[in-house]
């Protein structure tokens, strides 16, 4: 599953994707017109991040329910959505709450109640919860996923892109063995072909110490010269490749590559188009380590290419 983000950077995917499903935010700007061209022949995954726990307790009680279903069947229909993924439908994580501190009974009930009643008037699509990025997932999953077709779960952001003086210390923020930490607690709540690891793609960075993280596309980390001061956080080419294996390891149903147009779409960083892709695809599949996750130029910065 690819999903896209909303600065409209490819319009085309390569003959040999292994894109099976297009998926976009609607939070984002992506356009229409360029989800259609993208989507021809593929899946196409609708995220719903327009409203947040508190809107969803009020509107999933007896008297809103209704109007909310239909609201949420409408969404459908316009945006022609295969598969429609609840975001943001579970409370901020408490570290001091315990286990149920992302849930009660009632409201379990009637995100129950909620699948049930989607599923009885649009069967033909299929319906998801994106979970929150700890180990307790911030929903009754045992009992959920007998109504939830999937679990999109992010384990990003574990280490916080902090800037440092020195370009050298800015670590990846997705580390694969601290992926696999979380991997491992997801799984002990739900059946792991249900789940949907996100594997981030993309160069973060900032350029001072209170300056606020920016994502660009990998091409754009090879190919723009940046200002003086700022510093990168980045994944090589091995690390997605470890990423993509857990997902074979633990028979995850599937990857979720958020955002799949930051990878290098231009080829300008020397390990050929979609590296990052090729990489995790490899341990999609299980597949022995490829020659291509030892291509250094991956991570060389713009002036020591130039």
């Amino acid at each position: 599953m690819c999903c896209l983000s909303s600065k409209d950077t490819i319009d085309s995917l390569p003959q040999n994707t292994s894109c099976t499903a297009i998926a976009w935010f609607s939070t984002g700007d992506t356009d229409q017109k360029d989800i259609d061209a993208l989507t021809t022949n593929r899946t196409r995954v609708y995220i719903y991040k327009d409203r947040i726990y508190r809107y969803y307790a009020e509107h999933l009680n007896n008297k809103n329910f209704d109007n909310f279903v239909d609201d949420i069947c409408k969404i459908i229909d316009d945006k022609r959505a295969d598969v429609f993924i609840f975001g943001n439908m579970y409370l901020p994580y408490d570290p001091y709450g315990g286990d149920s501190s992302g849930y009660d009974d009632n409201m379990q009930r009637r995100i129950y109640d909620l699948f049930k009643s989607l599923q009885t008037k649009k069967p033909n699509t299929l319906y998801g919860l994106m979970l929150r990025t700890s180990p307790d997932p911030g929903f009754n999953l045992g009992y959920l996923q007998e109504v939830v077709s999937c679990f999109v779960y992010p384990a990003c952001n574990l280490v916080p892109c902090l800037y440092h003086s020195e370009e050298s210390h800015m670590a990846s923020q997705d580390p694969a063995d601290k992926v696999e930490q979380y991997v491992k607690a997801i799984v002990s709540h739900v059946n792991s072909n249900k789940v949907y690891l996100i594997i981030q793609i993309g160069a973060d960075s900032s350029r001072a110490i209170q300056d606020p993280v920016k994502t660009d596309s990998y091409t754009t980390f090879c190919s723009v010269k940046p200002s003086k001061y700022r510093r990168f956080c980045i994944d090589d080419l091995l690390n997605f490749y470890k990423k993509g294996k857990l997902v074979w390891t633990y028979k995850l149903a599937g990857a979720f590559l958020h955002s799949y147009d930051y990878d290098d779409y231009h080829c300008d960083c020397g390990c050929g188009c979609y590296a990052a892709t090729t990489a995790i695809t490899a341990g999609l599949k299980g597949s022995p380590e490829p020659e291509l996750t030892k291509c250094t130029n991956w991570t060389l910065r713009y002036k020591d290419r130039h």
